[in-house]
């Protein structure tokens, strides 16, 4: 299955089930869009829904995340004081933070990993900060130099039994995001398990949340939720929210998506944002409805279209090429190496190793014996 069930489109939207035939049908397509806790929490409060088998599985699958989301959070509230600690200031974004603010209970979002962004006035503190939270990290010694080129964006991280995501730039699209210490001044304080942590304002939640998206290929029912709860919330601004977007060079990438979102589900109107032909043909070529909502199938393919996310800003199109020649047609060989691509000599990687990884991506993405 890649396309979301009918019944996760009605519970999207904050709709009643409904009658429901194959529960275990939805389920599969529940986990396979990240539903599952929103699915869990409308199941066990409904006395109608019977069948003791997937109701079981259902409640196995949200304990689990419950217990994973539990874990980062603790594992958030640990970071965020251990930067403090060095005088280092960073923000929570997506996953955890997104939860506590929209969502009803632990486990309702799953979450893979911790997100964590370092301000833009402390860059040069990112090798101190990756030595505090992981100082075997392979890439350690070259962090500093990659971060100061801008060439790395973030990096992964192994903090204890946490994934950690920590970025150098939030929106992460490719060419420096413009204006960083603006971006910077939307952290505001939230108090998240006892601990009060940066997060980013409602409005620059919400077009992170759409710049995220598309870079997810629109691939998961629940992405479509987060921008949904974001814009629906009181204190979301939207047309200031477009307005962040827009001295971003996003404004019209960002009104696109939110356009697509709108597609599916019921979302708060908003005025016509001005968007150029050429950031409109290239965005609904490289994103039109039918690479959006794949589900699992969006991670084996289109996966390229991320790169292309700066293509499709209103200017600085230069200088979003430069930038992509720099960090994925002509990486560092340190960076290539941190990646595992290939091996031996920087050309040996750069042609042979990536030829190889290519086919080793369309291998992963062919159909295989009994898939439906």
């Amino acid at each position: 299955m890649t396309r979301p069930h009918p019944v996760l489109i009605r519970l999207a939207a904050a709709g009643p089930l409904g009658p429901i035939a194959d529960y275990p049908v939805l389920v599969r397509s529940a986990i396979e869009h990240r539903m599952e806790g929103l699915l869990w929490s409308a199941v066990a409060e409904d006395p109608t829904a019977s069948g003791n088998g997937w109701r079981r599985e259902l409640a196995v699958v949200d304990l689990l995340n419950r217990r994973r989301n539990e874990t980062n959070q603790r594992a958030l509230v640990e970071l965020v004081q251990r930067a403090s600690s060095l005088g280092i200031a960073v923000a929570a974004v997506k996953g955890v933070s997104t939860e506590a603010r929209w969502y009803g209970r632990i486990g309702e979002r799953p979450s893979g990993d911790v997100d964590l962004v370092l301000g833009p006035d402390q860059l040069d503190r990112a090798a101190d900060l990756v030595a505090a939270f992981q100082p075997d990290h392979p890439l350690l010694d070259d962090v500093g130099d990659l971060v100061d080129r801008r060439i790395l964006q973030s990096i992964e991280l192994r903090v204890g039994s946490a994934a950690v995501d920590l970025h150098f730039d939030l929106m992460k699209t490719g060419a420096p995001s413009r204006r960083p210490t603006e971006v910077w001044a939307e952290m505001i304080s939230y108090r998240i398990a006892d601990q009060q942590i940066l997060v980013p304002s409602a409005e620059l939640a919400l077009v992170h949340a759409l710049i995220h998206l598309t870079k997810d290929r629109f691939r998961h029912l629940l992405g479509y939720v987060d921008v949904q709860r974001m814009a629906s919330d009181p204190e979301t601004d939207v047309e200031r929210a477009f307005e962040i977007a827009a001295r971003q060079d996003l404004g019209g990438h960002t009104a696109l998506a939110y356009s697509a979102v709108a597609e599916v589900l019921p979302m708060p109107r908003a005025s016509a944002q001005r968007v150029s032909l050429t950031s409109k043909l290239a965005w609904r070529t490289l994103w039109p409805p039918s690479v959006r909502l794949r589900g699992n199938e969006g991670l084996k393919r289109f996966r390229w279209r991320q790169d292309a996310i700066p293509l499709t800003a209103d200017t600085r199109r230069a200088r979003a090429m430069i930038w992509w020649i720099r960090r994925s047609a002509l990486p560092p060989k340190n960076l290539l190496e941190y990646r595992g691509v290939g091996s031996g000599s920087y050309v040996s990687r750069l042609t042979v190793g990536r030829l190889a990884a290519t086919r080793k991506r369309r291998r992963a993405s062919e159909p295989q014996d009994g898939d439906a």
